[in-house]
């Protein structure tokens, strides 16, 4: 249901193309075709944390760069520190998640600019 609600609001608010997963290894299988601009993943998914997934995603080649943000009622702030990840406390307001996507966006985006 979760999934369904951030897609709708991202879509909707924000005007964004967005793919959705149901669990990890669907992840995997979406990006073969489309290099997103963010990922947002929750911490429990079926067959991997969401952490897990990162890290899968992020040995993949053209993944580095793309910033991601966790969502969990129980974040684990050590890994997300460890991994420059950003974190969202659930339960979440929908302003606040929008709120976190366009800023890390901005973030991620001055970041390739000055990488260049």
């Amino acid at each position: 249901m979760i999934r369904e609600l951030v897609q709708l609001a991202l879509t909707e608010e924000e005007h964004n193309s967005v793919l959705c997963a149901a669990h990890g290894y669907e992840a995997l299988e979406l990006v073969r075709t489309t290099v997103p601009d963010i990922f947002l993943l929750d911490y429990q998914l079926p067959s991997m944390t969401g952490i897990q997934l990162y890290d899968r995603l992020h040995l993949m080649r053209g993944f580095q760069h793309i910033p991601a943000i966790i969502m969990s009622a129980n974040l684990p702030l050590y890994e997300l520190e460890k991994r420059n990840l950003f974190g969202l406390y659930k339960p979440f307001d929908l302003d606040e998640l929008l709120d976190l996507v366009q800023r890390v966006l901005v973030i991620s985006s001055r970041l390739r600019i000055d990488h260049k």
